[in-house]
Order: structure tokens, then sequence, then C-alpha cells
């Protein structure tokens, strides 16, 4: 290992002491990860929701004002892209440019992991990262996902921060992080709770280590108080799982929701009727009532002072003070059915509430309730700190929803409607997509190397001793030393990384939509635990040059290659050995090749490897092993970023944008300017329902023609436009509109992935 650490910190160049040869491979990653980002970045057509985004955000640009909707998430996209429109002009280019580059420093926040990946692992994880399929793909998206990628990494490092030096740092740190989050995207609510739910964990298993006052009855008291709350809130769980009634849509009907201003109607226009609420409203108060018993007896046992004193409780704190407002939503949704209350979610229900006094009372009563707790415990915890992170937080938060003071209706927006619609949505379940959609057809096609990673590095973590506590006690590490460092910190890390990499999966497939992009999330962190692994791998691989590596390497990887030849060609549509027919024949040709080579290399490793030991065997087999899925996984992410993009032919899209769009804007622009000199040539589109008309992407496009118009029924007033642009359901309505003299040219607007897999079951015939 030390050997291994030294190369990396060996300079390139004498004349260059402090340009080691890991920071020239960390550079070479981050130039990989800048050329792949920006490399032509605006062919691919805008799909129909980077449409929203960027053409709301346009009119932002352009003076028009925004307002905050929690259906295309977060403000904070808005503002990023308007400001990048009046930096540098607007485009397709430009509009991706804030999402490449939050992808590319989320690689670059690997570095700071070092200390918790180790050297190798974090430049292993930096690479995982510029050629994962999601990371790249939606690195050059206008969604969020970037966005939240960038602030999940840094979460997770301020808690691992402050857990290992405490301070006020990194309590900055995670507050700007959650602030970025939650003005991004709900998913922010899924981190939280992990976070939360992961440090409670620790909290408790801290304090459990330490004396109490009364080591026997307030103890005793602490843990059955804490057993009975956390029965109760599953009791809770369970229970709104099993009366758990989804309103099921079919794909086409819920990926195309409206746009604000376009359809006023909101899916919480009317009160929700939850028939498991009562139940679920009692139950939460029996587990809250637990809790705060259990709160009790820690405080008076534990002390107050002690319980300020850990690092863990000051995260809890942090986190727990600034998601509590938002959570309003909750005691609003069970309540509503009674109180006759709907959560507002867009900008007019804010103003409706004005003729509804009752309505204004129990919103903002709750929101005002849930503050005031808020403070109480934060001033209670440690006024300084709270104040601090309450403002990092809340005034950004309040800036972007306002729309810089301008829209105040989206702080309500924001701090009750975000979660009140997605709690709504939850039981809509928009894109209908199977239970396994993450598991069985996500991962598995193109996340399949950090999966297969995540279950190395379990393995290889349960199997590793952490260092003594007393080693730390009586040789503290330097704070520079990376690998002490890392063996230090390894407990937290492996542990908030697999707790991390398992929820996810768990929380994204139980969320009622499920979409191709929310794979984003459990990918990096099974990325970065994946990074972790192989680099202790590499890092206790001890070879020499007499083993006569690069010839072994090669040898194994012909033999593993080889062995996957044989694999595919058995579960081939046609077995080997089945007949004499020129297809039979061929089949049999494809098993017979890979078969004799892996034969034939599988005796060369047998005699290259003859004096390696079986550690050495097992940890290079497992490199090769990544190595060669690493190729796959570039292609994979390559195929679908730069050659398949503008195609149904991946999995990893949804209601996607076909290159016919792009045609017909080139076309029109190319007549205008034959007719008119410039974009004014008279142009209509249909504007019609969601699910038959062409506004979006076609908006985001027709933005700079200055005789555009819009229609919902075709009339002969159509025959005045010279370019009429219209859904096929709606032909038969609009020929007898322009009458016969026109031409038709026929292109498709958007399509959608094979979802033959909606039928999969355990009876299934193959």
């Amino acid at each position: 290992m030390d050997s291994k650490q030294n190369w990396l910190e060996r300079p390139l160049h004498p004349a260059f002491p402090k340009l080691t040869n890991e920071l020239a491979i960390f550079a070479a990653i981050i130039l990989l990860a800048l050329v792949s980002r920006f490399y032509d970045l605006e062919s691919r057509v805008m799909s129909h929701d980077e449409s929203l985004h960027t053409y709301f955000s346009w009119l932002l640009y352009r003076g028009q004002g925004y307002e905050h909707s929690p259906m295309m998430h977060g403000p904070f996209q808005f503002h990023i892209l308007a400001l990048t429109y009046f930096l540098f002009g607007v485009s397709d280019f430009t509009a991706r440019i804030p999402a490449a580059l939050f992808s590319v420093a989320t690689v670059w926040m690997v570095w700071y992991w070092r200390r918790y990946l180790g050297k190798w692992g974090a430049l292993i994880a930096g690479f995982l990262l510029v050629i994962s399929p999601y990371m790249l793909y939606y690195g050059r998206y206008v969604r969020n996902e970037a966005f939240v990628g960038f602030s999940g990494v840094l979460m997770l490092y301020a808690i691992l921060r402050h857990l290992e030096a405490g301070g006020k740092k990194y309590l900055w740190i995670l507050a700007a992080a959650l602030a970025l989050h939650f003005t991004s995207k709900e998913t922010s609510f899924i981190y939280t709770a992990q976070g939360l739910l992961f440090l409670a964990v620790y909290f408790i298993a801290q304090v459990s280590r330490q004396p109490w006052k009364d080591a026997g009855k307030d103890y005793r008291a602490f843990l059955i108080a804490l057993g009975v709350a956390i029965l109760f809130a599953g009791l809770a769980l369970g229970y709104g799982l099993y009366m758990r009634d989804a309103a099921t849509l079919s794909g086409a009907e819920t990926a195309m929701p409206s746009a604000p201003g376009l359809d006023g109607s909101s899916p919480l226009a009317q009160p929700a009727q939850r028939s498991g609420s009562p139940v679920i409203v009692v139950l939460a108060i029996a587990a809250l009532t637990a809790l705060v018993t259990a709160a009790f007896f820690l405080i008076r046992g534990y002390t107050w002072e002690k319980i300020r004193s850990e690092r863990s409780f000051d995260l809890l704190m942090v986190m727990g003070t600034i998601v509590l407002p938002q959570l309003s939503a909750f005691p609003v949704s069970w309540l509503q059915g009674w109180l006759n209350v709907a959560i507002p979610t867009t900008v007019s229900e804010v103003i409706s509430m004005s003729a509804n006094p009752r309505a204004i009372l129990v919103i903002v009563g709750f929101l005002a309730l849930m503050f005031l707790l808020s403070a109480a415990a934060g001033l209670l915890w440690n006024r300084e700190k709270w104040l601090q992170t309450s403002l990092i937080f809340w005034t950004p938060y309040t800036v972007l929803y306002t729309t810089v003071f301008t829209k105040s209706s989206g702080f309500f927006t924001g701090t009750i409607g975000s979660l009140g619609y997605w709690i709504v949505q939850q039981e809509v379940e928009r894109g209908s997509q199977p239970w396994y959609f993450y598991v069985l057809i996500q991962i598995p096609i193109y996340e399949f190397l950090p999966a297969l990673g995540l279950i190395l590095a379990i393995i290889l973590g349960l199997r590793r001793k952490p260092a003594p506590k007393e080693e730390d006690i009586l040789n503290p590490p330097d704070e520079a030393d990376i690998a002490k460092s890392e063996e230090r910190n390894f407990p937290n890390v492996f542990s908030l990384l697999v707790w991390w990499s398992v929820t996810s999966v768990i929380a994204f497939t139980y969320a009622g939509e499920r979409m191709p992009w929310l794979t984003y999330h459990m990918a990096w962190p099974m990325i970065l635990i994946t990074g972790w692994a192989l680099g202790y791998l590499v890092e206790n691989t001890r070879l020499s040059r007499e083993q006569r590596i690069p010839l072994t390497l090669a040898t194994i990887s012909i033999f593993l290659m080889s062995v996957f030849g044989v694999i595919l060609a058995l579960n081939g549509p046609i077995p080997p050995f089945q007949g004499r027919e020129l297809s039979q024949l061929q089949a049999t040709s494809a098993f017979l090749l890979p078969l004799i080579v892996a034969v034939l290399s599988a005796a060369g490793c047998v005699y290259l490897l003859r004096e390696w030991t079986f550690q050495q065997i097992r940890h290079t087999f497992t490199l090769v092993f990544f190595a060669l899925l690493a190729v796959l996984t570039g292609r994979a992410a390559f195929r679908a970023a730069y050659i398949t993009y503008d195609y149904a032919t991946e999995f990893l899209v949804y209601a996607h944008g076909a290159p016919g769009i792009k045609e017909i804007i080139e076309q029109a622009a190319e007549i205008s300017e034959r007719t008119t000199g410039g974009l004014g040539v008279p142009l209509a589109y249909d504007a019609s329902a969601p699910d038959t008309g062409v506004s979006w992407p076609f908006v985001w496009y027709l933005r700079d023609f200055t005789q555009q118009t819009s229609f919902d029924q075709p009339t002969r007033s159509l025959r005045e436009s010279m370019v009429v642009i219209v859904d096929e359901k709606n032909f038969d309505k609009i020929e007898p509109a322009l009458g016969p003299g026109y031409y038709r040219i026929d292109y498709i607007r958007m399509w959608w992935p094979m979802q033959d897999y909606f039928t999969l079951s355990y009876s299934r015939d193959p």
C-alpha cells in the first residue's frame, strides 16, 4: 500500500514538486469531465420537460417574471438559466451550461473525498462519475438532477467532516447544500429523511456508549420509550402502505402535465379524502408522544450539556430545524378532509385564499406553528449556530421562491405547496412504472457496475477491521495524512454510503412517480462506495515486476471476455449444436470460438499465476473484471449521450423529443428567411390539450418567430399562415380548415421507449 501511495505522491518532474501523479490523474479526469459534458451539447432536441424549464426561464430573462410551481420543481434552475441567457445568449447550448457545470463540479467534489475514499478510491470514483451513463446523460440535460447530485455529494461530505472535526464550518456547508437542494427539487425531502434517520441512529449509538447519571432507571426508560415510538411509527407507515390506493394513469396522460399558465387546473383544487388518515394521525400522535417521553428521559439521564456536545446532535438540529416548517403539508394533508382546506400549490390558489379566511387561518397557522417550534428548538440548542445556519438557508430560499421579492406567494407555494403537491402525486403515480422499474430495468441496463460495486464494498467492508480507538488517542493522526484519515473514518463512511445507496433504491422504488432520471439519485452514492472498494483492492494488492503484470492482466482480460462470450452464446436466441442450417451453424461457431479461447487463456492464466498468492489472484481478477465493466459502462454512456440521444432506443429517457422537431424549425426558418428576410413568416401551431397539442417543446423553438399564433380549434383563419404545425391526432380537423392548397410533411415529434417490461411477472412464460 505504501508503494502505491508513494507513487501517487511522486512529482511528475523535479521542476514541479507539487504536480504529483495523483494531481495529474485527477486533472485528466476533470478535463475528461469537461469535454464529455460540453461536447456537442446543442445537437440533442429538447425533451418535453426540458422545454418547460428553458421556456419559462427565457420569460424570466426577458423580464416577464416567474411564478413558482411545484410541478416544475424548485426555482433555482429558472434563475440560473435566466442568468446564463443574460451572460451567454439564448440557445440549446447555453440552456444546458448550468447542468454541465454542476455535473463537472460533482466530479470535482470527489477530490475532497480522498480522506474518506482513499487516494485511489477517489480517483476511481471520479472516473466512474465521468463515464456513468446517468451522470453523463443528465449532466447534459436541462433538469435539476445535476444540481441535486452536487448538493448530495456536498451534504454527505459536510456530515462526515463535522462528525470528524466539529466546529461551525461544516454546519454552514450543510446548510448551503440543503439550500441548493430545497430550491432545486423536492427530492430534498427524501435526502433529508435519509440523513436524519442515519444521524438519529448514530446519535443513539453514541449516547448509549457513554455513562449516564442514572445508568439504570433513566436509561431503561429511554430505551423503552424509544422502542414504543419506533413501533407506532412503523405501524403508521405500514398502515399507510396498506391503505394506499393508487389512482394509476396511463404513461401518455401522466408524463405530459400542462404547464402553469396554460392550464389552471390543479390536482389539489379539491380537498382529498384520505380514508386512512384518522388511523395514521392517531398512530403518529402516539409515536410523537413516545418520542417526547424518550427525549425527557434522555435529557434527565444523559444531561442537556452532554447532548449538545454530540456532533451528530448538531447535524440533527440543523437538518431538523430547516425541514420542520416545510413539513406543514403533512398535518394539513391529514386533516384537510375534516377542515375542508386544500393545500395551495399554485399562485392562483394562494391568491384565492384571500376569499377564504378559514383556509388562511389553517394554512398560515400550521406554518407559523412549525416555524415557532423550529426556532424554539434551534435557540435552545445553540443560538449562534442556529441563527447562522438558518440565515444561510432561508436567505437564498426566500429570494429564489419569491423571484427576488416580486412574487410573495412563492414563499407559500414553496414552504407548504412543494411537499403538498407531491403528497398527492404519490397516489397519482405519474408514469405508472412497475415497482421493479429500477432494480430490474434501469440499474441492470445502465448502472450495473456501481450496483455490483456496492455488493463488493459490503463484502469488503464487513470483513475489514477498523483501526482501534486507543491508537488514535495515543497517536493523533495528521490532518493531511489521507491514508490514516481514511482508516480512522472508515466506519462512518462505510455505514453512511451503504445506508444511502440502499435506502435510495428503496425510497425511489416506493415513491409513486418512477421516472428514469430518478436513477441518477441511486447511481452517485453507489459510485462513491464502489470507488472506495476498488481503491481498497488497488492499495492492498502488492505485485512485483517479476510477476509479468502486463501480460498477466491481458491474459486475464481475454479469459474473462471469452467466458462472457460463451455465456452469451449459450443464452442466445439459438443455442449451439441445434442443427445444420446456416443460422444454427453460426450459433455453434459463436459458442466454440470463445470456448476455445477461454480454455487456452485459462491455461495461460494458470501458468502465469502459478507463483501468485490467492489474495493477489482474487484481487487482480476482481479489478480486471470491473475494468471490463467500465468499458461496457463507458460504451453505454457514449451511445446514449452522443449517438442515440434523439431516438427511442434508450431506457434512460422518457417523453423524448425526436429529430423531426429541429427539422421543422429549420425548414420554417428557411421559408421565413426567403419570404420575409427574417423570422416574420406567419406561423400557427396546435396548442390544444397537452396530450394532443404540440406546444411542448415547440414554444421554446418558436420563441424568435415574430408572427406566430396558437390555436385550439382550427378555423379558416389558418389559411393566412404559411406554416402550420399540428399534432397527428388533429389531422382530421385541420384539413377542412386549410383546404386542399398545402403541402403536408409528416415528422415524429415525441416518442417513448419500449415498455414491454410492464408485463413482467413470476408466472410469465419465457
